[in-house]
């Protein structure tokens, strides 16, 4: 009977504890993640712990680890030139290392490093080296290879004693778990509610641009007619100017045209009237100078009588 309650409790922890689990990573993260399907390494450390957390990470968090062993710097330039994603692993001292961002340190020699403002891929890095260190996977790696504890790490613990001070913990965990989720749940419907009152605040936002955009448009189309219909009235004043100016000149040259004509007719008739008056007057003495001509010679000439 114990042995089943027993039983029963370490699986009620084990379900607890799986409902729980977290893989370490940001929202951004996670959706960087799902959409790359291999993560390109340059290391340094040909050694079976280095590919195994590698290949561990890979298997954690469902991607494609492929592998290039090189020396440091050219494993730098690698990721300098996107030859590469990341470095495993890069000392603090190596030259050059101040070109590349630097995360986590798995096994206290070196850092994995990506290229300047990779952000969610070093994070993506650095949670799956937290991960393997909260797991024992990363002690258990570097005791395999190595056959010594994880430096910074103690040894493993000798197995709890009995289930009676396993069971006398399992309810803690289990409050605790349920605080922790209580707790969580009120911070999400806090969040919740923020957001929804966001949504309506930006939605009444849109709502207001939308009718001053409106209003805006509406002024904009009225102005445009006000400045044709004041295109069209110049455009008709103008007109009317170079009209009004058209028939004065015309006036004018027409005035000028009816005067000229005027001053010529005056002087032909003058001229008309000396040249009558000359030829009467030379008439007049050519007749009257042969009148005297005539009276003359009859005065001259004997009558018949005297002849006689």
């Amino acid at each position: 009977m114990e042995t089943k309650a027993t039983a029963a409790i370490v699986m009620l922890a084990a379900l607890c504890a799986g409902a729980f689990a977290d893989d370490g990573l940001s929202g951004a993260a996670r959706a960087w993640l799902s959409e790359r399907s291999e993560i390109s390494f340059a290391v340094t450390a040909d050694d079976g712990e280095t590919v195994e957390l590698l290949r561990w990470m890979a298997a954690e968090y469902g991607f494609h680890a492929r592998l290039s062993t090189l020396p440091p710097e050219a494993a730098r330039e690698a990721v300098l030139g996107g030859a590469a994603d990341a470095v495993a692993w890069l000392a603090d001292d190596e030259p050059g290392a101040a070109l590349l961002d630097l995360g986590a340190s798995p096994f206290g020699t070196g850092r994995v490093a990506v290229a300047k403002g990779d952000a969610l891929l070093l994070a993506v890095l650095d949670a799956g080296i937290m991960k393997a260190s909260a797991t024992g996977a990363l002690a258990s790696i570097h005791g395999k290879w190595t056959g010594r504890p994880l430096p910074g790490q103690p040894r493993a613990a000798a197995p709890s004693p009995g289930p009676i001070a396993f069971a006398a913990l399992i309810p803690l965990s289990v409050a605790a778990a349920a605080g922790a989720w209580s707790l969580g749940r009120a911070a999400g419907q806090k969040a919740s509610r923020r957001l929804v009152e966001g949504i309506a605040e930006l939605r009444a936002l849109n709502e207001a641009l939308g009718s001053e955009n409106a209003r805006l448009r509406l002024d904009l189309e009225e102005r445009s007619r006000l400045e044709e219909a004041k295109r069209r009235i110049d455009a008709a004043a103008a007109a009317r100017r170079v009209e009004e100016l058209t028939r004065c000149a015309i006036a004018a040259a027409i005035a000028d045209a009816t005067g000229a004509g005027a001053a010529g007719s005056d002087t032909a008739g003058a001229d008309t009237l000396g040249a009558g008056a000359d030829t009467l007057g030379a008439r007049s003495d050519t007749a009257g100078a042969d009148t005297l001509g005539a009276g003359a010679a009859e005065a001259e000439e004997p009558g018949e009588g005297e002849k006689a």
